[in-house]
């Protein structure tokens, strides 16, 4: 199992998020907070605020206006690449999930504009799931929808707080910092890669 965002994805990564910060005047981690916890962060992964009242909460939370930065952070998303490579490895021996804090509609997106569809056997998004991470309802979900048993499965993702929720089910984890270190750390758990 994968995550999307910090992963497969570096948007709202909090090292960027706080050169933002820096640029609007903020205290560190303003942008971060606002953008990725709190009441509009859940509503608008579970699919219950649009991505504009999103980020028109955000800016009224933080006293300030976020056009420009949300055009820059929707303009320079791009998809890790050498992370597809890996995964299409992978995939040709394991069953893969991609779990995201996002909405249901946003399945249509990693078709439709990244071209997953082929590389996940399933996704599992918070607005399908009406939990977001680190619930393990979610990645209960994950399981169910792979046929696959806790031991037996591996989860991939940048948040600690993510890794410590799984524990719990029996599953493992890794904590992502780049395809490198990934490989590697695949290869030292006896992870076949293709």
């Amino acid at each position: 199992m994968f995550d999307w965002d910090g992963v497969f994805i570096e948007a709202y990564h909090p090292d960027r998020l706080r050169l933002y910060d820096e640029r609007l005047g903020l205290t560190p981690g303003s942008l971060e907070r606002a953008l990725g916890t709190g009441d509009a962060w859940r509503q608008r992964c579970l699919g219950y605020l649009s991505d504009d009242d999103y980020w028109d909460e955000a800016g009224r939370l933080l006293g300030r206006d976020l056009d420009a930065v949300r055009r820059e952070i929707e303009a320079s998303a791009r998809l890790n690449q050498p992370l597809v490579a890996l995964a299409t490895r992978l995939h040709q021996r394991y069953r893969l999930a991609l779990l995201a804090n996002e909405p249901d509609s946003f399945e249509d997106e990693l078709i439709e504009r990244y071209r997953l569809g082929r590389l996940f056997d399933t996704f599992v998004l918070a607005g399908q799931a009406g939990v977001t991470k680190p619930n393990p309802a979610i990645f209960l979900i994950a399981l169910e929808r792979l046929f696959v048993a806790p031991e037996e499965t591996l989860l991939v993702d940048d948040q600690e707080r993510n890794l410590v929720a799984i524990r719990s089910l029996g599953l493992q984890g890794l904590l992502y910092k780049d395809v490198r270190q990934l490989e590697a750390e695949l290869k030292e758990l006896g992870v076949v890669i293709a």
